[in-house]
């Protein structure tokens, strides 16, 4: 999670937040806070971790897709087009 602005326009308003960022945050916000206000055991703690966890994988998806895909490396072929035959010679451009 990236922390942009906490200014009610640019990001300190939940209701501008995606719904699967959202769910993340209260996820996180109710593992945090639920030992202090209730006294749940530990398998519901367990519960609350593994949901936890489910959110922010899905969050973290979701913001994956939105991101351009990386520059895949070279291929041998293009290595060696441009005099690069060797590993050892740099194999990035």
């Amino acid at each position: 999670m990236s922390y942009v602005s906490n200014h009610a326009s640019y990001g300190g308003d939940l209701s501008l937040w995606p719904q699967i960022v959202a769910g993340a945050l209260e996820h996180e916000l109710a593992f945090r806070v639920a030992p202090a206000l209730t006294s749940m055991g530990e398998q519901a703690m367990d519960q609350l971790e593994k949901r936890k966890s489910r959110a922010l994988l899905k969050a973290k998806s979701w913001d994956a897709a939105k991101q351009p895909p990386e520059q895949l490396a070279p291929s041998r072929l293009a290595l060696a087009r441009k005099g690069k035959a060797s590993w050892r010679e740099g194999w990035w451009p």
